[in-house]
């Protein structure tokens, strides 16, 4: 993982790299919360003294802008089951 990577190439914002049990952390916490999930992309926000605040979680594929015919989703939307846990 690169959090630099995310930055653009002509940002003058400085990171600071995290230490490796902060990583680890972010690492460990976003297995835990996307299991339940068939996909899941799970961010998180980083504090000065490293503490960790989940950020949100994106459970569909391309952010949900990914383009199918509205019977492509009924159909798979049916087979996700998220109504066994509303």
């Amino acid at each position: 993982f690169r959090h630099d990577s995310l930055l653009s190439k002509n940002s003058n914002l400085e990171v600071p790299a995290l230490a490796e049990t902060t990583t680890s952390r972010l690492i460990h916490s976003a297995q835990v919360i996307g299991k339940p999930f068939p996909f899941a992309r799970i961010d998180f926000l980083v504090g000065k003294s490293e503490e960790i605040y989940l950020g949100e979680i994106t459970v569909s594929p391309g952010n949900g802008h990914t383009r199918r015919p509205k019977e492509i989703d009924r159909q798979l939307g049916s087979k996700w089951g998220i109504a066994e846990h509303a």
